[in-house]
């Protein structure tokens, strides 16, 4: 390890509020919106998702602004303490396998009307 290393400030631009920036380590202002990160327990169960309560008031506004979601909300006790259970179902149209209107026409194999001997 070179001697003074530790006790040595980089010469480098000032700014304002002190800190300094080298050249090798500019990097862009922070973006304006920040995605909330994804926390997941898995379990041999199954799998939770643990979310706050800004994500929750967004998914309670869009599925109340939703005429295609059905709400239900009730009462439950887990663990001996009494919480709010909240399900929404979104309302299933007619949908045709064999021509599904979410794929574009192209992207569905067609599947050959008789087989051929193969030796």
């Amino acid at each position: 390890m070179v001697e003074g290393v530790d006790n040595k400030e980089p010469t480098s631009p000032r700014i304002a509020d002190g800190e300094f920036i080298e050249d090798e380590c500019k990097f862009l202002p922070p973006p304006k919106t920040v995605a909330h990160p994804r926390l997941f327990l898995v379990r041999e169960k199954g799998a939770t998702e643990f979310v706050d309560e800004e994500q929750l008031e967004y998914l309670f506004m869009c599925n109340k602004k939703n005429d295609e979601v059905l709400a239900s909300s009730k009462r439950v006790s887990i663990e001996n303490e009494q919480t709010t259970s909240h399900l929404y179902l979104r309302k299933q149209r007619a949908f045709n396998a064999n021509e599904p209107s979410h794929l574009p026409a192209n992207s569905i194999p067609r599947l050959p009307q008789a087989l051929e001997m193969v030796n």
